[in-house]
């Protein structure tokens, strides 16, 4: 299977085009404003590599979802940039490609430029297959996991019918693993286990309660209320929690807490020299 690099062509042609057309440019920024309309041309002119199809074409003359998810597979072994073109293919024809992208994502041995190109034509195919596999990556996810982010972002978007899968799994993952699917919980509130959870890192991640604080807002549930206030009061509290937490106290329902001297609070002092 013969995988025609897209990328190289292109910065071929461009560096010709470029040469020829020098002179039609008064500046960079004016040749970095053309950019696109040099790309669509290329991309609509026949190419002796792609044997006189366009760029534009090449990929529509096939219509073989196996035959299609197998030569990005492809690219991507020989480390060859996966063509936009193949990709839009890829997402354009669900019926017979979806349950072929999920099951390569099943395979976590792949490359994660791999997965994360997958997961996008998912995305953009508005699939909800995968819905449990994306659950089930963020168990056993690392920090940082650009697939599994990915996965995140995806699950955001398929709606409220994530919830129940995700409540019935959460008590399984690690703490990278549940502060990734209590991000996507908090966006549909009406879970006692997601407030109960968001609580329990307020107190326990004291570095990351601003974060926690707009999340217990997303919330709704003005149970929250007695603790913010206390973390509101404390000394120890610095002055930019202090203002995510008033925030999530007043979206709750709350009075604003008492009013304190934040003269000596260094991110008071940095914040008020711009001003």
């Amino acid at each position: 299977m013969k995988c025609p690099d897209f990328d190289k062509e292109f910065q071929k042609y461009l560096t010709a085009y470029l040469e020829q057309h020098a002179k039609d440019y008064k500046n960079y920024d004016a040749m970095e404003e053309d950019m696109p309309a040099i790309y669509m041309r290329w991309v609509n002119q026949p190419q002796d590599f792609l044997e006189g199809f366009t760029p534009g074409s090449f990929f529509m003359q096939y219509d073989d979802g196996k035959q299609l998810v197998d030569w990005m597979c492809e690219y991507d072994k020989l480390k060859i940039s996966i063509p936009e073109q193949l990709q839009e293919r890829i997402s354009e024809m669900p019926y017979a490609t979806e349950k072929r992208l999920v099951k390569l994502l099943e395979d976590e041995s792949i490359s994660e430029n791999l997965q994360c190109t997958a997961i996008g034509m998912l995305q953009e195919m508005q699939s909800d297959m995968p819905k449990m596999l994306y659950i089930k990556r963020q168990l056993k996810r690392r920090e940082r996991d650009e697939a599994a982010d990915m996965m995140i972002e995806s699950l955001r978007t398929m709606g409220k019918g994530v919830v129940t899968s995700i409540l019935q799994e959460i008590d399984g993952a690690g703490d990278a693993g549940k502060l990734a699917l209590l991000d996507v919980l908090c966006e549909y509130p009406g879970s006692k286990k997601a407030v109960e959870l968001c609580k329990g890192f307020f107190k326990e991640r004291t570095a990351q309660r601003a974060l926690f604080a707009g999340y217990l807002a997303k919330l709704g549930d003005d149970s929250a209320l007695p603790m913010l206030y206390e973390t509101a009061r404390a000394a120890a509290t610095n002055y930019l929690d202090y203002i995510e937490i008033r925030n999530a106290i007043e979206a709750l329902g709350g009075d604003p807490p008492e009013e304190r001297d934040f003269s000596e609070d260094p991110y008071y002092i940095s914040m008020k020299s711009m001003e």
